[in-house]
């Protein structure tokens, strides 16, 4: 659904037009077309690679990992999870995709965390879904009422009657619809790259656990702390690496401050564990300094235990973005 209103105070004709997706539609059809639902391919777009997982997940049964490709990106393709050659990761993701043995009708893609922004806002209990899209309506003009281009904006229920309103640049959205051109795939849904990592991570994770967890994406080029606490999202941040990447120091270092960030209110405890994905995971000199720098015990996620069909851990490492992207979010 989509609004315009008018808005002369600001000089402008009309304010961008707000996207937003109910929820409740896109579980009601998970539930009346399972088999259409079941087999997703989720579509990582890294620096140096596009890594596609297909993943089978049965009504009350374990997901399954029936496929994935690397495909090597060029040089020039990807910066900084900024896509810079669309041509280029388009053709790339069209080579993954012929690898395949398994072709899902739907493909489902992430935008980078840095390039939206959250927001929690808590709803009198009792609200139907209508009711709830229009307060969140509501939310969503506050949010982009000093935008000046158009805004996707969208929301999930968090917990209780916490919801989490997230916006981007609709041209973030478009662009990642733009890539399955030329392919067979429709787009199943565009999430938030942090969003996909921790349902991944969660399918590991016992629900008893409500530890603070870090989880670390070392790209190529870039580095994303994500931070999980009781298994929901408190904070998620990129940053470009400069210099010399292949220096383990100044990677840990990076990862140090990034927490320093997170724990510098003091009003919140830092996670007990770092999980490290990635790329860049399966440097065990690069873990073991960034443990020895951070003081925090840190390891690679092992989803073999709950993803049947994973593959050995640098690997799975690798995928992780890509297999939470396959994984139902309802």
């Amino acid at each position: 659904m989509q609004k315009q209103s008018n808005n002369s105070g600001h000089g402008r004709t009309h304010r961008p037009a707000v996207r937003i997706v109910n929820a409740s539609i896109r579980r009601v059809a998970q539930i009346f077309m399972p088999n259409r639902r079941q087999l997703r391919l989720g579509v990582d777009i890294g620096s140096s690679a596009v890594k596609v997982a297909v993943v089978k997940s049965p009504p009350r049964r374990a997901p399954v990992l029936l496929d994935y490709v690397i495909e090597p990106l060029p040089q020039d393709a990807v910066e900084a999870k900024h896509i810079r050659r669309v041509s280029l990761v388009n053709t790339a993701l069209k080579a993954a995709c012929k690898k395949l043995r398994q072709h899902p009708q739907f493909a489902y893609l992430a935008i980078p965390t840095a390039s939206a922004t959250t927001r929690q806002i808590t709803l009198p209990s009792g609200l139907n879904a209508m009711a709830i899209e229009a307060r969140v309506s509501l939310a969503a003009e506050e949010q982009i009422s000093s935008a000046t281009e158009p805004l996707c904006v969208d929301y999930c229920a968090a917990q209780d009657q916490q919801i989490t309103l997230t916006a981007t640049r609709q041209c973030n959205v478009d662009e990642r619809a733009k890539l399955l051109q030329g392919t067979a795939l429709r787009a199943g849904g565009i999430d938030l790259e942090a969003y996909a990592v921790i349902r991944a991570i969660k399918l590991g994770q016992s629900a008893n656990d409500h530890s603070n967890i870090g989880i670390v994406d070392l790209g190529e080029d870039t580095l994303n702390l994500t931070v999980l606490s009781n298994g929901q999202l408190m904070q998620a941040r990129d940053q470009v690496l400069h210099g010399d990447l292949s220096d383990s120091q100044q990677t840990a270092d990076a990862v140090k401050r990034l927490l320093a960030l997170f724990t510098g209110s003091g009003t919140t405890a830092g996670p007990a564990q770092l999980m490290i994905g990635g790329g860049r995971a399966s440097d065990a000199d690069l873990l073991s300094r960034i443990e020895q720098v951070t003081a925090l015990p840190a390891s690679r996620p092992d989803l073999s235990l709950v993803l049947k069909g994973c593959p050995e851990p640098d690997t799975a490492a690798r995928l992780i973005t890509a297999v939470g992207l396959a994984l139902p979010s309802g």
